[in-house]
Order: C-alpha cells, then structure tokens, then sequence
C-alpha cells in the first residue's frame, strides 16, 4: 500500500472541504440551463385559448443560454439505456426480448437527432456565428443527414419484420426538421441492403447508426460547455435575457452565505469545541563556523549573541541566535587522513587518502557537490604494514653469511595462524637500499607460534649495514631486517610478539682491521705481521667492529702464509747446530712448534689472555699456541716438501667449543655492541674489538740477530777446511783462500736476504769450535720474516631476547620499528623502553573506548605490525589547539541509503596520550554518530605537567601520525564504513532563528547560504561567521485556507480525529510517516521481509530543487528514520514490529533517438533533454515542469510526449527502457517490454545519470554527459 504526498492531502481535501457537499452547488451555468428547462413547462395560449407554444424559445435565442442549456444534457443517460440493451444479447431477433432491444435502439436514436435538430434551428435564429453552429451544420451534411433517413428506412424494415412489434418511424417528425436534413437522401446502400434484409442485418445496422449518432451527440455537448465560458462574457443583444443573466449572477452572493455555512460549523467544531487552533511556524536552525580575530586565542560565546541573516518583506531584521554558549578557540584542521580496509574481504589491501581543504564547500556543475569518503575507499594510495628489527647482530659486511630470526608469537586464536602469508616479503638493509631476499628454508608457523626464518647470503652479496641516509623516512643506528606481509595478513587481527632470537654463522669473513706495533697495516694484500725483522714481544693486531660487536659463541682465524719453508726444522738446521753449540744448555731447537704467540683480547682497555686451539702440547702458558702448524718432515720427505708451492694456512679456534672461556672469569669474551656504530678505531685509542698475537717464542725470534754470527761460524769452518786441504794436497796457500773467498762471496749475493721461495737445501751441521774437516758447508738459509697472504675469520653469534613492556640497560641492543598505515616509528627497544610506542594503543579501537585500567596497560603485548580499527579511521591534524578545553567539529554528511542508528549512538574520538589511542569525551554529538550533518562537540583534556614541560605543548604528539600536532581519530561505526562528507571545520555553533512572526503565512522559514556573516553588535573577538549551507527544519504555520496542503489546519485535526493518535489500520501507518517528517515526498507501506507480521515503512524523501547532492536519489537519513520510528512505535501496540527504511533503488536508463532541428546545436539540445528526464522521473524533486505518477509508472507516451515538448525536437524515431537491477551501475541495464513500468515490491524507480540519447538527424551517436 502506498501514499503518494499529494494525492493523499487531494483525497484527504475532497472529504473534509465543506465547499465539496455546498448547500447551493449550482453555478451561473446550471442556472441559466434551469431557467431554460423550465421556460419549456410553461405554455402560452393564442386568442382561442390554444396551446401556441412554451416559453423556451425566448431563452434559447441567446447563445449563452442555449449553450448551457445543451452543456447541461446527460449524454450518459443515452449511453445507458442502449447498454442495457446490448448487455448480454444475442444477433438473434426471433426473441421478443432482443426485438424490444432494437426498437429502444430507434427510439433513443431519434430522440438525439430531434435534439440536435432543436439546437439547431435555435442556432439558425442567432444573427451571430459560432464553431460549434458550423460544426453541427457540416456533420448533418456530411453524415448525420444520411443516418437519420438510414434509421428511417431500417425501422420501416423492422416494424415490417416484427409484424408491427416495433413502431414505424415518425416520418412526420422528421418532415418538420431543418432544411439541411433534407439535402442529402441517398437510399442506395439502403435499398441494396433491403432486398431480402434479414433480422440479423437490421439489428446491425441499427447498432452501427446509433454508435455514430452518438458519437457527434457526445462531442456537441462537450464543447457547448467551452462555448458558454467563451458566450457568458460577451455582450448580449437581447435584453430580456440579459436581465436574466444579471439576476442569476446576483443570486451569488447569497448563495455564498448559504454555502459559508459548512466552514462556520466546522471552525465552530475545530477551534470551541475540540479548543485547536492552527500551529504557528516552526524556527529554522542553521549551522555555522566561527573564527577568532588574531590576538584572540580562546573566547566563550555567551548564549544569547544574536547574528544578522538579511532583511524580511518588511524590512525588518532576520535575527538567528545561540542557544547555548560555545568554546571558541583558533583550532583549524591542518591536515585530513582517512584509512580504509575492506574487512572480511580475501587479499584485501590498506588504502590511505589524504584530503584537500576539508572545509570548503565545491559545487561541480556535472556532477553535483563534492563529496569524499570520511573513511576512505578503495581508490586511495595503497600502504602497507610490517615491522623491521635493527640489532648489531645484523652487521653482517662480508663472507657467506648464514642468519636464523626466530620470532616467538602469541594471539587469542590458538594455534597462531596466517602469518607468515605467501605474499610475504622480506629485506636487509645495506648502504644505499633494501636488499630483498628469499628464505632458504620453508617458512611456517609452528602449534606453539614459533616462526623460523632461515637466510643464506654468498660472498658477492652486498654488506649488510645500517643505512648511510634515512630510508623509509626514518634511520637506525644499526643495520635492519623488514619484513612486509602479503595481503592475505588480516591486518584487523595482529599476532603479538613474544620472543626474538637471531642467530648469524660466518665464514669467510674478510672485512678485519690489521695493524702492527709501528703502523696499522692493510686490510688486503700481502703484509708482515711482525716487521720485516721480527723480534720477540712484537705484536700483531686483528680488529673487527663486526665480530666482537656480538655475543660470540664460535670465532676463528685462518692466516694463509706466504714462502713459509714447507720443513722448518730443516730450514733453521744451520742455526739449530750453532745455537746447540754456542748456546749450550739452552732448549732453542728449531721446530714447528717453536715459534709460538700468545693470543690476547682487549677489553676495556686491558689485555686478558685467550684460550686458544690449537696449543702447544708441552705449553704451560695459558693462551700460546704455534703460529705455523706443520708436522715433523723426515729427511727423505724434505726435498719433496721444500718445493711445495701450495700456501701454508694456519687455523685458529678461539672458544672452540661453547662456554669454553679462560679460568679468570673476568675474560669472557665480551661484546661491544657499540663498536657496530663507527669503524674502529686505532689501537691505541680502542677500548674493545681487538684480539693480538705476541711473538713469544724463540728468544732469538726467527733468527735475524743469529744469522750473522751462523754465518760466521760457517765461514770461519770452511776457512780451516780449505787451509787442511791445502796442506794435504800441497795446493797453495792463496790460491785456495782466494776460492773459498769467491764460493763465500757468490754465496752471499745471490741468496735473498728475507723469505725464499724455494729454500736451498740445508748445509751440514757446523762442526765443533776448533774442529777440522775436510768438507765445505752451506751458508745458512737467510732468516724466515712472516708475509701473511691472506687472513679470514669466521664467526658464530646468537642472541635471544624476551619483548617485555620494561627493557633493561644490559640487554643486548635490539630495536622493532612498525611500518604503519602513515609513517614507520620504534616500537621497541631493548634497552630503552621509554622510546618505544608499541605497547601503547595503536589504532582507535571502537570496542575500547572506555578508559583502560592501569592494570589492561601493563598487561598489554606488542603487535607484530600495527593493525587497524576496523573497516576505516579518519584523522585529523589540529593547529593552534589548547588544552584543557572544548572542541566542536561541523560535518556536513550525505544520507547513507542503508544507514541505521539507535537513540544512544554516539561518534567514537580518539586521541593520542602516553598509553596510545585514548576516547575522547564526547559531549553532543548532533550527527546521531554520523549519520547526519551536525556538530559534535568534544571535551579535550588536560595533560599531564610531566608531558607539557617536556613537549612544550598543551597536548602530546603522536609518534605514529605523519606530522607534527594535536591528531585527533574517528572510528568508522560498525555498521557504516562509508560517510560521505562534504564539508568538515572547526568551531561550528548551532543557530535558531529568533522570531517567525514576520515570516509570511504558509512560507517556510528557510535562508539560503552565506545569509549571515556576522553578529548583529560587533563582537571583537569574533572576526568572521562562515554559514555554508541553508538552514533546515523550519515549517510554514498551519493556515485556514486551504484543505490539501501541508501546513493546512484542518488537514491536522481531521487526521488526528481519523487515527487518534493510534496506528490502527494500515492507512495510519503512512500517515503517522508524513506527520512525522513532513519533508517525505512518499511513504509505501510492505510487509517486512525478514520477520513474519512485521510492517516495513518504505520513505521517500523530498526536496525543494535539484541542486541538493542527494536529490536524485531521495534518502532519509538515518537519523530521521529513527525519528520517525520512535513517532510510530509510540503510537502502536507493544506487540507490534514496525520498520522504516528507504527504498531500494532501481535505475531507469531512456534510449532514444531524436530527430533535431538543423538549426540546434546538437550536444546542447541532448544535454538539457538529459537535465529535463531526470526531473521528470524525479516527481520529489519540486519542480514546475511535467513529472511522472509514482502510482501510476512510467509510460512510454508521457515521456515521448515530454522529450517532444522541447522546441528543437522535431519526433523521436525510436523509444527504448533499460532497468538496472539493484545495487549495480547503469552499465548493466535491461530492456523492458512493460508499459506502465512499475518499480519492484520494496523498490523506486529513479532516473540515470547519464541517458542515451541520438541525434538520429546526422546519424551520429552521442550521449549526454551532463546531468
């Protein structure tokens, strides 16, 4: 059932109008048809006292009086006494029923053409000519005369027929009639027909004659009422009826007092019996915005200030005031963010949008007024979420790097599940940028929530360091890892984190720091780690900022050297002998494991002893280890040995197994987490980061004091041997000398000095001081210098470490940064809880916006990534804020179509404190929680003195927030994610109009925006008023003069003595709608789909013009819904379920081709026909152009007949509807057949857009795309 607005108030007025059952009904017209009517009743007689005629003729001469005498004639009474004889019957005369029938068919045919013969001949008398007199005359001449000598000759056949059933016709009577009756008398087709006529044949001729007479019957007296509006005003020639007239016009005034007298009783029974008067106008209100004048920072507006808003008819000043006062302060909104996550939905994605001036109001001429989702939409910057760990255990520079991140979860869901997704990437940080990498290992989630992310890095992968520049918008002093979830992360729902663990194993690693005692030596290359000329206590230094930088667990060295002899016992033979001999008593043999370091750490400046393998087997000094590591060559594997040409390596394990440290419990290797920071420093200047290795044995090192006194020693044998040769081979004395002196000298320069290659095979042991031989020795092999060609370390590290609210100073460094939905902040740190937000409150949580207890905080974990609050958030960043104080915040929204609230809702505001994301107090929210345009008012409070003296601010500022300033959040209700704004601003105050006594009776007090723009007294502090929109809620006083309007008086009490105030019948229901909100255009009541019994109310909104964003497609909000379901429900019985909600939309889509004039400009003629469909299927759309019948549909001929109303249309060529079913776009529309169309149970027709129209005249295809 539905209720159309006017139709109802139209249906209501013909029922309670007392001018709709008058005492005297009758009109000037029926008057003078009266008089007429009468003058036939009264005869006049000649001198014989004959009857000489009636007195009509007298005013029938008058064609005033004669065309409302014919206006008045009853057509229908013909009409009906021929159905009632044709109802029913059978072609078949043999019945005397049926014969009766057909002689009725005569009578009422000839008594019409006697009729019309009468009028005529009154016509004929009137010196004046008229249409309707040309009319009849050229009907009788072109068919009626026919007819009536055709009914003649066809009754004559009947009354034949019937043998005298039926009368024959009166030919008398039609003798006397006009001469114009008598020209034509054409009996051929009669006669033709009458040869052998059967009783079929008449009876059907006979329907035929009379069909066609009363046809022209009918449209005779329809125009005679036209005529007589055109006559009455005319000057009449005759005065005897020109006195009649006059007196039935003064009849008019006491028919007027008679006819009063409804209304007097019904005044009578409304205003002193029920004690009703009319309601007087209702105030409009209006919102504006308020800004402070500079040197002002915060104002209170007392209640009562009065505003200015133009002038009345009068003259006299429009005054709006404040009710209540306001807290005015210079708070603006500097920057708008809105966050959008379609919840629920598979690989969904975060959408970020920023908003350009928020507060300013955009008409666009095609589409209307601009709006933007307050909580975004899916056409935003896509951002994603994730987290990054910074430690120094992920200074990882050089080698093939190994890292295991062990991330320990917890959830409320049990197992965890969903993270890591597919889609899940993962990053290092080097110099410059992110190195991505995938894991060697497939990730998965344990029962427990244990993550294992397991990476392996080769030698040419670039250094894993802490960026050189900010990255991201944000650097940490250590190097990172970042990992980004995929889409498939419910980001809705965060998994927490429990535990960390990282765990690095290097090999190859080659980025150390090499120095000696002089100089610091090169990083590559060839080097001496003791000098050219070692000599014992010399040192040698091995750094790294990398290395000792972690808790290591396994560290070695690997030192490939350069010409070491293959067999150095063998090589220091020589020097063996002579120190056997000239330092007897001294155990200095020459071994592999002679020469031997010591290997040292600095730690704070100091030196302590490592344990280091492998050792000496005889050592009994903790951390001595030899520095070659070769094994004893027998005498016949030396030559082999010798010439080897492979590098010597040498490999040292420090902490060769876990927990092995040295006995001094102080000299656990330590680490130094700040050595991660720079490169390390000299030596000299290091505290940390560096282990040494002391030559320390053998006292002569590697015989570079002892080489010339072997030498000596050699050729001080080879010497006596050559002096016992000569003597026994009688070789002279000289000449022996002098080949033993150039053996000597060759010797001597063609052997290097420092480390050969190859070395010379050993000479003969050197003989005892004083003892001869015959046999000359080998000078010494030069003394062994050590060249390190290559030094590489390896490394093992671990460390675990349990994410607790409260970290600890001696905790191993580790920081978490959260990528969040704007900007990427710390979340964590190990060591300096307090920096770290990420046990706070990170998104505006509609489900906690009560205040948590000290107690919730504590206990609060730290999300992986940040998450969001629900399906979308707005943000908003305020300048120039003091605190403690009030806010007041004006939306302007558009009607959500499927937007429900209740009584208590309220806006969910947020802002950031210590703690995170806390509510705010929400004192008034007047958009019923954004479900309509209003002011919310909030109370922002105090922070604490700590906070202020540190900040400098009256507030705190969000670390998780783009920018610097007070955010403040809004979180989307549950149950609508989508709020279409239109304007957002700061210090908005509620208006009411003063007084409407000066607003005129039945106008509805309404301005128009920009109407005020200051207060009535100069106020100071306020410098300007900014008024957006026109006031709303205003309503016109009830008046007396009219029944069917509105605002009509009578119209309110007769629906209150119908319904009393109770829904009681179907009608009640609709009607308790409109009272409720008298703006709906319509109301249709349905029964409810989803509940058995209940009532669904579907609305339909109205509006004074076109330019309202929302006028096209009518929607009541939700807020108004809810009013009118309180007004109904209060008026129903407990018992019963009543709904209100907005109809369905089902888009209409015209197709038509036009033909244009050629003088039209084309795409200006399709774009106002466009503009001119719409209002037309836009009937609640006030408008003064034709609209279509919601209750009656859409019909293709009334909208031909308006595309056709256009002056540059000349026809439309072809006429097609689509119907787009509900909920899809105009795309998707479907032809349709039906004529009317009529919208769906539930469901409102409502134009597109866009409609397609052609210019069929030049064959072009163009549609309109302007509304």
């Amino acid at each position: 059932m539905g209720a159309h607005r006017d139709n109802a108030r139209m249906a209501l007025a013909a029922a309670l109008d007392p001018d709709s059952c008058r005492v005297d009904e009758r009109d000037h017209r029926d008057r003078l048809a009266f008089a007429a009517d009468f003058a036939t009743l009264v005869l006049y007689y000649d001198k014989s006292n004959r009857v000489a005629g009636e007195w009509s003729r007298f005013f029938l001469k008058d064609p005033a009086i004669l065309m409302a005498a014919i206006s008045k004639t009853e057509p229908g009474s013909y009409y009906a006494g021929a159905c009632a004889g044709l109802s029913g019957r059978s072609p078949e005369v043999r019945d005397v029923a049926n014969i009766g029938a057909a002689s009725q068919l005569c009578v009422l045919t000839s008594n019409m053409l006697v009729l019309l013969d009468r009028w005529l001949h009154f016509m004929n008398q009137s010196p004046d000519s008229y249409v309707l007199h040309a009319f009849l005359n050229a009907r009788i001449g072109s068919s009626l005369a026919g007819l009536l000598w055709g009914l003649v000759a066809w009754q004559q056949a009947l009354s034949i027929s019937s043998h005298g059933s039926v009368a024959p016709p009166d030919r008398q009577l039609f003798a006397g009639f006009e001469p114009v009756w008598h020209e034509v008398r054409d009996y051929s087709a009669v006669e033709a027909s009458l040869v052998a006529p059967t009783l079929e044949a008449i009876y059907a001729s006979l329907q035929q004659i009379y069909q066609q007479v009363f046809s022209i019957f009918t449209q005779v007296v329809g125009y005679a009422g036209h005529a007589f509006k055109e006559c009455q005003n005319l000057p009449t020639r005759y005065a005897d009826t020109a006195l009649l007239m006059a007196f039935s016009e003064l009849m008019e005034v006491q028919q007027r007092e008679i006819n009063g007298l409804g209304r007097k009783h019904l005044d009578f029974y409304y205003r002193q019996v029920l004690l009703q008067n009319p309601r007087p106008a209702q105030a409009d209100q209006v919102h504006v915005c308020l800004s402070l004048a500079p040197r002002y920072n915060t104002f209170t507006l007392p209640a009562g200030t009065l505003f200015k808003a133009g002038t009345y008819a009068d003259g006299s000043d429009i005054i709006f005031v404040n009710d209540q006062q306001a807290q005015l302060s210079r708070a603006a909104i500097a920057q708008v963010r809105t966050l959008y996550y379609p919840v629920g939905e598979p690989d969904a994605l975060l959408y970020s949008a920023t908003v350009s001036d928020p507060g300013k109001l955009v008409q666009d001429p095609v589409h209307g007024t601009r709006y933007w989702d307050a909580f975004g939409n899916d056409q935003g910057v896509a951002v994603e979420q994730g987290f990054a760990i910074a430690s120094p255990m992920l200074l990882l520079q050089s080698g093939k790097r190994s890292i295991t991140i062990t991330l320990g979860l917890m959830s409320d869901e049990t197992p965890v599940t969903g993270f890591p997704d597919a889609g899940c990437r993962y990053f290092f940080s080097t110099e410059k940028a992110w190195l991505q990498v995938t894991p060697e290992k497939t990730v998965g989630t344990a029962v427990e929530g244990v993550v294992t992310l397991h990476f392996e890095l080769r030698d040419s992968a670039p250094a894993i360091v802490a960026f050189g520049t900010a990255i991201d918008g944000f650097a940490s002093q250590w190097p990172m890892f970042k990992v980004l979830p995929g889409p498939a992360q419910r980001l809705d729902k965060p998994c927490s984190l429990a535990t960390v663990s990282i765990s690095v194993s290097v090999e190859g690693f080659t980025r150390l720091v090499l120095a000696s005692d002089s100089s610091v030596l090169p990083s590559t290359g060839i080097v001496q780690p003791f000098g050219p000329v070692p000599v014992v206590g010399q040192n040698f230094y091995v750094g790294s900022n990398e290395c000792f930088a972690k808790p290591l667990s396994e560290f070695g060295l690997s030192m490939t050297w350069e010409g070491l002899p293959a067999d150095l016992k063998h090589y220091y033979q020589a020097y063996n002998a002579y120190t056997a001999v000239e330092a007897s008593g001294t155990d200095a043999a020459v071994d592999p494991g002679v020469f031997s370091v010591c290997w040292q750490m600095l730690k704070n400046k100091s030196w302590p002893l490592l344990q280091v393998s492998p050792t000496l087997p005889d050592a009994t000094r903790i951390g001595v280890t030899p520095l070659f590591q070769q094994q004893d060559a027998t005498s016949d594997q030396t030559s082999a040995v010798a010439t080897d040409p492979t590098p010597a390596t040498s490999v040292f394990n420090i902490f060769p197994e876990p927990g092995l440290a040295h006995p001094d419990s102080d000299s656990v290797f330590p680490a130094a987490p700040q050595l991660a920071l720079a490169p390390l420093p000299p030596v000299r200047l290091a505290e940390n980061g560096y282990v040494r290795l002391q030559l320390v044995n053998p006292p002569w090192a590697f015989g570079h004091s002892l080489y010339p006194k072997v030498v000596a020693s050699v050729s001080l044998h080879n010497a006596q041997s050559l002096i016992q040769s000569a003597t026994t081979r009688r070789e002279s004395l000289f000449s022996k000398l002098c080949r033993a002196f150039m053996r000597v000298m060759s010797n001597a320069t063609t052997t290097k000095p420092t480390t050969p290659q190859t070395p010379p095979p050993a000479s003969g042991s050197v003989p005892a001081s004083g003892a001869a031989s015959d046999s000359l020795l080998e000078l010494p092999n030069p003394p062994y210098a050590p060249v390190l060609q290559k030094l590489v370390a390896r490394y093992k590290a671990s460390v675990s470490l349990d994410i607790v609210r409260s970290g600890q100073d001696e905790n191993h460094p580790l920081e978490i940064y959260h990528y969040g939905s704007f900007r990427p902040y710390l979340a964590y740190d190990a060591q300096r809880p307090d920096l770290g937000c990420g046990f706070a409150q990170l998104t505006p949580q509609v489900a906690k916006t009560q205040v948590a207890t000290q107690e919730d905080i504590r206990h609060r974990r730290l999300p992986l990534y940040p998450g969001v609050a629900g399906s979308g958030s707005l943000y908003l960043a305020l300048s120039n804020l003091v605190a403690p104080g009030s806010l007041s915040l004006f939306l302007n929204i558009l009607t959500d179509e499927h937007r429900v609230v209740s009584a208590s809702e309220r806006a969910a505001c947020f802002y950031w404190t210590a703690d995170g994301w806390a509510a705010l107090d929400v004192v008034d929210d007047g958009t019923c929680n954004l479900s309509c345009s209003g002011i919310i008012t909030l109370e922002i409070p105090a922070t604490s003195a700590a906070t202020q003296a540190a900040g400098g601010a009256s507030w705190l500022a969000s670390p998780v927030m783009p920018a610097e300033g007070f955010w403040l959040a809004i979180a989307a209700p549950c149950n609508a994610p989508n709020v279409r704004v239109t304007c957002l601003n700061t210090q908005g105050v509620t208006l009411r109009r003063c007084s409407v006594v000066s607003v005129p009776e039945g106008e509805t007090p309404v301005i128009s925006p920009g109407s005020i723009v200051s207060t009535l007294q100069k106020c100071v502090q306020v410098a300007g008023v900014a008024q957006p929109f026109a006031s709303s809620g205003g309503l016109p006083s009830e008046g007396s003069a009219s029944y069917d309007q509105a605002n009509s008086f009578y119209r309110r009490v007769s629906m209150r003595l119908n319904h009393k105030d109770r829904a009681s019948s179907h009608s009640n229901y609709i009607e308790m709608a409109l009272q409720a909100c008298p703006e709906l255009y319509c109301a249709q009541r349905s029964a409810s789909q989803t509940r058995k019994g209940a009532v669904s109310i579907g609305l339909v909104n109205g509006y004074p013009d076109a330019t309202h964003p929302d006028a096209f497609r009518p929607l009541v909000n939700a807020a108004a819904q809810l009013a009118i379901q309180t007004f109904i429900a209060r008026r129903t019985s407990a018992m019963a379920v009543v709904g209100v909600r907005n109809l369905d939309h089902q888009v209409v889509r015209v197709q038509a081709t036009l033909v244009l004039s050629p003088a039209a400009s084309s795409n200006a003629v399709l774009k106002d026909l466009n503009q001119r469909l719409r209002l037309y299927l836009s009937p609640w759309i006030a408008s003064d152009r034709p609209q279509m019948d919601i209750a009656s549909g859409l019909s293709r001929s009334e909208l031909a007949s308006v595309i056709n109303q256009h002056p540059d249309v000349l026809g439309v060529s072809s006429l097609q509807l689509l119907l787009v079913p509900v909920g899809q776009g105009a795309e998707c529309g479907v032809p349709v057949l039906a004529d009317p169309l009529l919208a769906a149970g539930g469901c409102l027709l409502v134009s597109a857009e866009h409609h397609l129209l052609h210019d069929g005249s030049e064959q072009t295809s163009m549609e309109a795309r302007h509304g």
